[in-house]
């Protein structure tokens, strides 16, 4: 900000052009010069400055034009713009304030009125630059807060949801008429659209996203359709048209879930008393539009009070809200995903009307059909002994619960502490640990590390809730890591699997050792 201010003046008559250089070249500003509108607008977007003086009587493209066209460019929009002209009536100045002039000054000008407008106008551009680079500072600030707000419930809210998502599968045995079944759904699908959220709310504020794969999007929208049928009030009707052949894409099914599930929820919220809720998924190939190619497209329609012009601009912008309550994160981070998957989403809205939000998201190479895979049957043990460390009594019931039911036998521990005594008990017949990575009394890699003196060779594999144990130096003592909320059949493949390779590795022969020297 310790720059000069640029200020651009624009002319067709040179002369008139070095008249203002003279005039102003006194006060230190950094002047540029353009002869036609075309000109200006082109160095203006190369190089904005901090003030546009400009002439209104120019051929081809006159004044009022270049400042219509600066104030339709986001870029731009901001540009202070003074009228320098001869034109001095009314209607000339009623025009040019039509067209976003902030200022208007005729020739003959006095020399010292227009050097003081030209100084009180930068001044004063420069001060709100300043405020918007303070606002913009403490926008980021506030993002980071919010990251590390979320990284620190991330533990606590993983934990209370993972037993909830466990629970599911053992439930089904036990709950077999056909409306406790449908309940359970319920009940595991807002469980993982809860994990989904705080999964999402770290991916926000990290600003990254989770690894991609082929998916078919109709399997998600059938999944959120059932959801928000069961969930929503009951004078919102929802209507789903998902055809059978949408094309497939490549996105992370977590992300484009919270997609939906956020326009979805916005859409209830325009509606609080009641109204139609249309999901309308399409095939559809742009070639005359700024991304052509193949696309999945996504029409989110209600039919509730519509969104304000005024609003329109800042409906992206996170923490703006337009109900006046909630996090304002919500289209925020939709238009984040979408962006992070190269695609697009607009807005058509009238108040009073309804909404509609449309997401293009970029069909898969080879667009075509993709199945669900088939349900592949859980990973069963063979009578080991397990191991459980977790301080959550939820969590170990739980866990202890489902590997039980699949033919593992356990033995539980509260804390890093219990779990040496208790491996200490029967360390011969333990064939793996699972611990929880944060624990009073001892933690998991201490834990770990422990154990790992006690029998080297010992399969030990980590779980938790919190985000940053993912890249922590747990790796150098476990052989795997499950992130909580995981879903049983995560479980239960990783501990089959380890405990094969380290079956498969303890049945390897021992390499031959090198061959003695023989003497020459």
């Amino acid at each position: 900000m310790n720059q000069p201010a640029t200020i651009l003046i624009v002319d067709d008559l040179a002369a008139n052009r070095l008249t203002l250089v003279e005039l102003l070249a006194a006060d230190g500003f950094n002047l540029v010069e353009a002869g036609d509108g075309a000109q200006a607008l082109e160095m203006a977007a190369e190089n904005p400055p901090d003030l546009v003086m400009l002439d209104v009587m120019m051929p081809g493209m006159d004044g009022y034009e270049v400042c219509r066209r600066l104030r339709a460019d986001a870029r731009l929009a901001e540009i202070p713009v003074l009228l320098v002209t001869a034109l001095d009536d009314q209607a000339s100045r009623l025009t040019g304030i039509e067209a976003g002039a902030d200022d208007f000054i005729t020739k003959p000008f006095n020399r010292a009125e227009l050097r003081a407008r030209v100084r009180t106008i930068t001044r004063l551009n420069r001060f709100r630059r300043l405020t918007e680079t303070q606002r913009q500072l403490l926008h980021s600030q506030r993002l980071e807060n919010v990251g590390m707000l979320a990284a620190g419930i991330a533990h606590d809210i993983n934990n209370a949801l993972l037993p909830i998502i466990l629970s599911g599968p053992i439930m089904r045995n036990y709950v077999t008429d056909p409306a406790g079944q449908r309940l359970l759904g319920i009940v595991e699908r807002c469980a993982e659209s809860g994990s989904g959220l705080v999964r999402q709310l770290l991916s926000f504020a990290r600003g990254t996203g989770d690894k991609r794969k082929l998916l078919q999007a109709r399997h998600i929208l059938k999944e959120l359709d059932e959801l928000v049928q069961s969930t929503f009030p009951k004078s919102i009707r929802v209507r789903a048209v998902l055809p059978a052949e949408l094309w497939p894409i490549m996105a992370n099914p977590t992300l484009i879930h919270q997609v939906f599930l956020n326009l979805c929820v916005n859409a209830r919220d325009a509606m609080p008393q009641g109204g139609d809720l249309t999901i309308t998924a399409e095939n559809r190939t742009l070639d005359a539009d700024a991304r052509p190619g193949a696309y999945l497209t996504v029409e989110v329609r209600d039919t509730g009070s519509g969104i304000p012009p005024e609003m329109l601009a800042q409906i992206w912008e996170p923490f703006f809200s337009t109900k006046g309550k909630g996090t304002g994160l919500g289209l925020s981070t939709v238009r984040g995903i979408v962006n992070q998957h190269a695609g697009a989403v607009t807005v058509q809205t009238q108040v009073g009307r309804g909404t509609a939000f449309t997401v293009y998201l970029p069909a898969a190479d080879g667009v075509g059909g993709v199945a669900r895979p088939p349900a592949v049957p859980f990973a069963r043990g063979n009578g080991e002994l397990i191991l459980v460390a977790d301080d959550e009594e939820p969590v170990r019931v739980v866990v202890a619960q489902i590997l039980t039911t699949y033919g593992y036998k356990v033995i539980t521990a509260c804390d890093g502490a219990d779990a040496i005594v208790q491996f200490a008990t029967r360390a011969g017949e333990v064939r793996m640990v699972l611990t929880e990575m944060m624990m009073p009394v001892l933690g998991g890699s201490a834990l770990a590390t422990a154990l790992r003196r006690l029998n080297p060779s010992l399969p030990i594999i980590a779980m938790s809730g919190a985000p940053s144990h993912a890249d922590s130096p747990h790796k150098e003592f476990t052989q795997a890591f499950l992130a909580k909320p995981f879903q049983a059949e995560s479980l239960l493949l990783m501990v089959r699997r380890t405990l094969d390779e380290a079956g498969a590795a303890a049945a390897a022969p021992a390499p031959a050792p090198d061959p003695a020297p023989v003497a020459g």
